[in-house]
């Protein structure tokens, strides 16, 4: 668990702590002075705060910190020792690190929850399962069949490894090999769940048998009908979304 400066705020202002008080833990802070309080994680080097430096670095008197100190302490707040009827050394309490430490597990586990609600992030298809898939498929277009050779399609684009599920994860079970214009048709929407897997070629290799029989294809081209009627005539326009002509 780390602790940031929300946490101490918040914890002083869940205690009441204002005015010359808070200063004086803000400087108790700045020095880790929580002596004796290391279960709490806030520090594995704590210590005690020397009283002069306190005084020195707030311009109080002895006096006024030992009233300090003594108002403190009482909630346990803070701790100090005295010596010669004044403050020797001061540090963090007990009430003090307990209230940070609820705070900060408050904020850990909110980031948790956040975190768990994210969609995850997969990565692309990488190393040697990018290049079983294009060694099993041997260069050959999982949709269209558009055959080529050391990793590219007859037109001279590379061929990509790509998920078949877009939610799933690039494992051979969820990976083919298809050509760009087939990736482009297919963006943003899953391929069709017949393609064949580097996980299939990967065992029909094992065993020495044969590839299975390539049965996944293009979809048709998409084709949107628009009526369109003006003064009693009516014109048909037909939109091939595949190839971008229009008759």
């Amino acid at each position: 668990m780390y602790y940031t400066d929300a946490d101490f705020a918040q914890a002083m202002d869940a205690l009441g702590i204002v005015g010359i008080d808070r200063l004086v833990i803000h400087e108790l802070l700045a020095n880790r002075a929580i002596r004796g309080m290391e279960s709490y994680g806030l520090w594995n080097d704590s210590t005690a705060m020397r009283a002069e430096s306190l005084e020195f670095r707030m311009g109080l008197d002895p006096d006024k910190l030992f009233d300090i100190c003594r108002g403190l302490s009482k909630r346990e707040i803070i701790g100090f020792n005295v010596h010669n009827a004044t403050v020797s050394s001061v540090w963090l309490g007990r009430v003090f690190a307990e209230t940070v430490q609820e705070f900060a597990s408050e904020r850990e586990q909110k980031d948790q929850e956040r975190t768990s609600l994210r969609a995850p992030v997969h990565k692309g298809v990488k190393g040697a399962l990018r290049l079983d898939a294009h060694l099993l498929f041997e260069s050959t277009c999982e949709l269209c069949g558009l055959q080529g050779e050391q990793g590219r399609d007859g037109n001279g684009n590379k061929l990509i490894a790509a998920r078949i599920v877009k939610d799933g994860g690039p494992y051979a079970e969820n990976v083919t090999l298809v050509c760009r214009s087939c990736v482009h048709e297919f963006r943003g929407i899953d391929l069709p769940l017949e393609c064949r897997t580097v996980a299939q070629m990967r065992i029909a290799r094992e065993k020495g048998n044969a590839a299975p029989r390539r049965v996944a294809t293009k979809p048709p081209p998409k084709r949107k009908q628009i009526t369109i009627e003006a003064i009693g005539l009516g014109k048909v326009t037909v939109v091939d979304a595949d190839n971008g002509t229009v008759t």
